[in-house]
């Protein structure tokens, strides 16, 4: 037996999977660093400097839960909505210090840019917003009642977007949409809302603008000043989910 041989033998190979491994590393890398490059203009308000630096402020919903011990009501956030805020806050610290979460909007400092999870029912920001038409589509028949169905579209009819539903009433697909506009309390900063007729369509929307591919396209073809989008869930018996743009309009 070479000694020799097998000894450079095993170093070669050894150098192979080290270099396997520091190329497959730096492709991560690059890979990450060009996803959070194509985001930057979506989630940093307009002219903003580079990362990592203020703060961002995360508002989500809660509506009426349990009885507590007091014979009072005590608020829930949806589990959807959470699982959407813990998704966002991961992929938010690419981009800023400081990543504020609140059921609260008295706590909200305007001054900093906003995202208002969740629809009008539970979050107050989008329903406050819907009220003063910044935007073209907005959620029908509001405020729900017992088993109405809901939907997103025009007040006119031509533009209308609904869940579905199978034969035994499980959600198969959901409809949500993507608001990115001026702040209405500082112009200078963004909104951004992410808006579901139920929290799986806001989770879908949340997972359809954090793909690199979705975020360059809607940038041109939206450009990357102010729009709204609704995208399309749908959900399959193993709950994997398939996020579809349907719909983009620029806004002022």
């Amino acid at each position: 037996m070479n000694i020799s041989k097998l000894i450079m033998d095993s170093l070669s190979g050894l150098l192979v999977a080290f270099i396997g491994f520091v190329i497959g590393k730096s492709w991560d890398f690059l890979k990450l660093k060009i996803h959070i490059y194509a985001g930057q203009w979506f989630w940093y308000p307009q002219k903003a400097k580079p990362i990592i630096q203020g703060k961002i402020f995360l508002f989500l919903g809660e509506r009426g839960g349990l009885l507590t011990a007091e014979g009072e009501f005590e608020p829930l956030v949806h589990l959807e909505d959470a699982q959407s805020v813990i998704k966002l806050k991961g992929f938010l610290e690419n981009y800023y210090k400081e990543i504020i979460v609140t059921t609260n909007d008295s706590l909200i400092n305007w001054d900093y840019p906003v995202i208002s999870i969740g629809g009008p029912v539970s979050n107050s920001i989008t329903r406050n917003v819907e009220g003063h038409g910044f935007y073209p589509l907005r959620f029908l028949g509001t405020p729900y009642k017992g088993d109405a169905k809901r939907a997103i579209g025009s007040d006119d009819g031509a533009d209308f977007f609904s869940p579905r539903h199978d034969e035994n009433g499980s959600l198969v697909e959901d409809v949500a949409y993507i608001v990115r506009m001026k702040s209405p309390h500082n112009p200078k900063n963004i909104l951004l809302i992410f808006a579901g007729c139920y929290g799986r369509g806001t989770y879908g929307a949340i997972d359809y603008i954090l793909s690199t591919n979705n975020i360059n396209m809607v940038k041109r073809t939206c450009g990357p000043d102010f729009f709204q989008l609704v995208v399309r869930t749908s959900i399959s018996s193993s709950k994997s989910i398939k996020n579809v743009l349907v719909y983009h309009s620029e806004i002022p």
